[in-house]
């Protein structure tokens, strides 16, 4: 592996249960373990599950099944729905989305793994143009900028004009 994980603790020794969540006699889930389940989800944890500490399960559109004797590292992350099978292995810090693991499959941690583009792309829009319609003539007062010797530059004139009236005490560039 390249890279290395690094799991720090969590700070929380409380477990969060939220929704339709099933444990098993026999689970262990350890501190900062997030079990939700949205309204029509559901969380079943079967017998002799490990859970690390600080992973979240969140349950959404479906079951999250966790099956019997299955580990889950620090930090993993369960979004969605689909069933982690017996006696399964998923490597700390490891994001699933989705998707179903075999029974007996040991998962490397660090692995991303299922439906990657939850998200549908943004159609982007046109930029909205906004215009103004001027109905008298913009008029500036050019004689303290010809008094100062100005060269006459398209455009410059009214630059030299912002200045003056931004910042008073500021001579115009020539």
């Amino acid at each position: 592996m390249t890279g290395s994980i690094s799991i720090r603790p969590t700070t929380h020794s409380d477990v969060y249960i939220s929704g339709d969540v099933m444990i098993e006699e026999g689970a262990a889930v350890a501190s900062g373990v997030i079990l939700r389940a949205a309204p029509g989800s559901q969380i079943i944890i079967k017998s002799a599950v490990c859970i690390g500490m600080g992973t979240i399960v969140n349950a959404c559109g479906g079951i999250i099944e966790i099956g019997e004797g299955s580990i889950l590292g620090a930090n993993v992350l369960l979004v969605g729905k689909g069933t982690i099978g017996a006696n399964a292995c998923i490597g700390s810090s490891t994001t699933i989305f989705n998707s179903s693991i075999e029974s007996s499959t040991v998962i490397l941690a660090g692995s991303l793994i299922g439906e990657v583009n939850l998200v549908e792309p943004v159609q982007e829009k046109e930029p909205e143009t906004w215009t103004q319609e001027v109905t008298e003539p913009i008029t500036v007062n050019t004689e303290v900028l010809e008094e100062q010797g100005t060269s006459s530059v398209v455009g410059q004139i009214y630059i030299n004009q912002l200045l003056l009236t931004l910042f008073p005490g500021r001579q115009p560039s020539p």
